[in-house]
């Protein structure tokens, strides 16, 4: 392999410098104010994959030219791709893929293209004047228009930001986003990767049992837009089409690091400098970042439970493509009513009911009895995760 075709950014954790991360190359629903395509159609649940399944498609061609980043050899080339790629993978540990073959929606997919192909659809999106989104502020509005407006307005507008993730029409039904479904005059440019593959018959679309993909969601955003820190419960691949994006992740294990509400964290300025961070969000500067700079045909493996925060460094499309873990999924531990593949499982929300119910009859307690036993809740929290 070239040399020329190294890696241009590594993904790496600023605050730890040891780990090696691999780097391939080649709105009915309150917790996620997402937008809504106004189509038909979509998928239902899909039956998932494990790491180990997603293992035997490494010589797949959608795994094209493989580099890892080490302080002493910055463009170390591995001949096996299966053993280096179970390092990260199944260690849950985020890496970018470059050249996936994903279709000619790589090369196809132009700001005037899409805007002609897509024309007569209608959208509904984020507008901000804000270029950091803020869901739990809500510094948003969603517009309606037609997908070419839009794309004029994020190339044009100086003044507001746009953002677009597609969704399925129907979430009541459970209508997840579909890219081939919802916007199918481009359909034939995307292909899906063998080891998402899918059962193609339409008529048969309902048997989970033949399909791993749970959603597939085109995303369009202006130049500069931040969509706040959060996380997935499923993996997925964030694919860049055009534009080049900044993403930063970080790990779950630093959940308590980053001041969250539901699945969403309230520090928007993930850059702040320090000392305004210290006043505010003091834990936050103990969270490990995870970085990389997504170039066009670059795509991040982000796995679920990563918290992740991204920018739109230019004008930017993109798609993700969700599947559930095939434990979780045969357990049947996901929430039936998510379509957008970020609820809590079903036991942690049972969880969370309980616990709301044991706050409430701890507070009847004068303040005395009340701070013990809370002392001892979180005594008996943290015997769990030793």
């Amino acid at each position: 392999m070239d040399e020329e075709v190294a890696v241009k950014e590594k993904l790496n954790p600023s605050a730890d410098p040891q780990p090696s991360i691999v780097k391939y190359t080649a709105a009915n629903d309150s917790k996620n104010g997402e937008a809504v395509v106004d189509v038909d159609n979509g998928l239902s649940g899909a039956v998932g994959m494990s790491k180990k399944e997603l293992l035997k498609y490494a010589n797949d061609p959608f795994w094209v030219r493989l580099r890892i980043h080490s302080e002493s050899n910055p463009c170390q080339t591995y001949p096996s791709l299966v053993t280096t790629i179970s390092v990260d993978l199944l260690k849950d540990k985020p890496f970018v893929v470059k050249d996936a073959h994903f279709g000619h929606c790589m090369t196809r997919w132009t700001p005037e293209y899409l805007a002609d192909k897509l024309k007569d659809i209608s959208v509904s999106v984020h507008q901000s004047n804000d270029p950091k989104l803020n869901f739990i502020r809500k510094n948003f509005s969603y517009k309606t228009m037609s997908l070419s407006e839009m794309i004029d307005k994020c190339l044009n507008d100086c003044q507001n930001y746009y953002y677009l993730r597609s969704v399925g029409n129907d979430r009541r039904a459970r209508d997840v986003a579909d890219i081939r479904t919802q916007f199918s005059s481009i359909s034939d440019d995307l292909t899906i990767p063998s080891f998402l593959s899918m059962n193609e018959n339409r008529d048969q679309m309902q048997d989970s049992a033949q399909r791993r993909l749970f959603s597939s969601v085109f995303r369009i955003s202006s130049k500069g837009l931040v969509l706040w820190t959060h996380y997935d419960i499923m993996d997925n691949i964030l694919v860049q089409v055009k534009g080049s994006k900044r993403v930063v992740l970080f790990p779950p294990n630093d959940c308590l690091n980053l001041y969250l509400e539901s699945d969403k964290s309230r520090v928007i300025d993930i850059d702040e400098p320090i000392d305004q961070m210290r006043d505010k969000f003091p834990l936050f500067l103990n969270a490990r970042r995870y970085e990389c700079i997504l170039e066009e045909s670059e795509s991040l493996f982000i796995p679920s439970l990563w918290f992740h925060n991204t920018t739109a460094l230019h004008f930017s499309i993109g798609m993700n493509f969700f599947w559930k873990d095939k434990q979780l999924a045969e357990e049947n531990l996901y929430n039936k009513s998510d379509v957008y593949g970020n609820k809590d499982l079903n036991p942690a929300i049972d969880a969370f009911t309980n616990l709301d119910k044991a706050l409430k009859h701890i507070d009847k307690m004068p303040k005395k009895f009340r701070d013990f036993y809370l002392r001892i809740l979180i005594n008996k929290l943290q015997n769990k995760l030793t």
